[in-house]
């Protein structure tokens, strides 16, 4: 009876301290705060890639928009796009890019920009 007793004082002692308390918010609040950190840097990923992605097309089309549209201006195009140079040692396309014609249809006429 009489450790029964002192068992219970124990137990009714340790529900009235608050000892451990800002050690249980802690271990709520991190996996919250890892979440909050990863999604915050997938984002900053997401707009470089964004960005890169815009500024090589920019690149490529004021190139093609200075030069003959043939195979061979839209290969270096297309380098230009993939590496940043107009020849790549490399020239194999993420898939992201697989969508750009090797070659374009030469049935369709080629306008050239006259330089006066």
């Amino acid at each position: 009876m009489r450790v029964s007793n002192q068992l219970l004082k124990r137990f009714r002692l340790c529900l009235r301290r608050e000892d451990g308390g800002a050690l249980a918010e802690l271990a709520i609040l991190v996996p919250f705060l890892v979440i909050m950190l990863a999604a915050v840097s997938e984002l900053g990923r997401f707009f470089q890639q964004y960005t890169t992605l815009a500024k090589a097309t920019r690149t490529a089309s004021r190139y093609l928009s200075n030069h003959k549209l043939d195979a061979t201006e839209l290969g270096r195009a297309r380098s230009l796009v993939v590496c940043g140079k107009l020849s790549c040692a490399d020239a194999t396309l993420p898939c992201c890019l697989a969508w750009l014609p090797a070659t374009y249809a030469s049935s369709q006429p080629v306008r050239q920009k006259s330089r006066a």
